[in-house]
C-alpha cells in the first residue's frame, strides 16, 4: 500500500517537472542576463494545471489543516501560492503593466512535492532507524512556518498600511503588501526538512545502528540549518518588496539561492562521518 503510494507520488512528480521545465529554461535564462520570457496567458495555462490538478493533493491536506484549526507547511504554503497565482492571473486577465512571478507557484509546488515523496522514501527506511522521528522534525517545521507566517503577516501588513498613511497611496501598499507574500514562496519549507531525513535514513544504513545517536544529534543541527537557509533569502529580499523595488531577477535568484542552499547542506550530510572515524 505504501508502495503503491510512493509510486502515484513519483508519477506525479515526474509529470509536474516536466511541465515546469518551460519556467526552468525561463529562470536561467533570466539569471544568465538574457531573459526569455513565454507570454503571460501561456504560463497562467501551464501554472493552473501545475498548481491546480498536479497539485491538488497539496489542497486536500491544506483542507485537512484548516478543518481541524492548525497551522502545517502544506497549509501555508497553499494559501500563499493560491494569492500570488490569482495576483498573477488579474494581471494577464487584465493587461496590467506590472511583472508576474508564475515560476515561484511552479516551483512552490514542484519542491513541496519533491519534498513529500523523498519524506515517504524515508519512512521506507525508518524500521532500521526506529532513533528519527519524522513527526518530531515536522512538528519543529509547523512551529517555524507558523513563526514566519506572523513575520509576513506583519510586514504585508506593515507595507499596506505605511503606504497608505504615509504616502498616501493606499494602491502601492496594496501591491507592496502582495509583493512580501510574493517573495516568502521562495521559502523551501516543503522541501527543507525531507532532504535531510532522506539523506539520514542513507548514511544511517550505511553505518550501522552504533552511531545513530550522533547522527541523530547530526540531523537535528542540519534541520535547523536548512530551516535557516529556506527563510534567510526570502527575509533578505522582503525589504525590497516592502519598498516596491520587487522584480523578477530578485525573485528568480531568491528561489535558486535557497533551493541551492538546501540541497548543498544535504550533500554535506550525505558524507558525514562520526567524529571518532574521521581522518582514519
Amino acid at each position: 500500500m505504501i508502495a503503491k503510494r510512493s509510486g502515484g507520488q513519483l508519477v506525479v512528480l515526474w509529470i509536474t517537472v516536466l511541465l515546469s521545465l518551460p519556467f526552468l529554461f525561463q529562470m536561467g535564462s533570466l539569471l544568465m542576463g538574457h531573459p526569455v520570457r513565454m507570454s503571460g496567458w501561456l504560463q497562467l495555462i501551464l501554472t493552473s494545471v501545475i498548481q491546480f490538478i498536479c497539485g491538488l493533493g497539496l489542497y486536500q491536506q491544506a483542507l485537512k489543516s484548516w478543518q481541524s484549526r492548525s497551522l502545517t507547511v502544506e497549509a501555508f504554503l497553499v494559501g500563499v501560492i493560491t494569492l500570488v497565482f490569482f495576483y498573477n492571473a488579474n494581471v494577464v486577465i487584465n493587461g496590467w503593466p506590472l511583472f508576474t512571478y508564475f515560476e515561484v507557484n511552479v516551483f512552490t509546488v514542484v519542491q513541496t512535492l519533491l519534498g513529500q515523496w523523498l519524506l515517504s522514501q524515508a519512512h521506507h527506511r525508518q524500521d532500521a532507524t526506529r532513533q528519527f522521528s519524522s513527526v518530531l522534525f515536522q512538528v519543529l517545521a509547523d512551529k517555524v512556518t507558523l513563526v514566519f507566517l506572523l513575520v509576513v503577516s506583519g510586514l504585508s501588513l506593515m507595507a499596506i498600511l505605511g503606504w497608505w498613511l504615509l504616502a498616501g497611496d493606499f494602491y502601492r501598499g496594496l501591491l507592496n503588501g502582495i509583493s512580501i507574500w510574493i517573495i516568502a514562496c521562495p521559502a523551501s519549507l516543503g522541501l527543507a526538512i525531507p532532504t535531510i531525513l532522506a539523506v539520514g535514513m542513507r548514511v544511517a544504513q550505511r553505518l550501522g545502528s552504533i552511531f545513530q545517536l550522533e547522527l541523530s544529534e547530526t540531523l537535528y543541527k542540519k534541520i535547523r540549518q536548512n530551516l535557516f537557509f529556506t527563510l534567510i533569502f526570502p527575509l533578505m529580499g522582503m525589504p525590497f518588496a516592502l519598498l516596491g523595488w520587487l522584480n523578477p531577477l530578485l525573485v528568480n535568484a531568491t528561489l535558486a539561492m535557497s533551493f541551492f542552499a538546501i540541497m548543498a547542506n544535504a550533500l554535506l550530510l550525505y558524507f558525514w562521518l562520526p567524529k571518532h572515524t574521521q581522518g582514519v
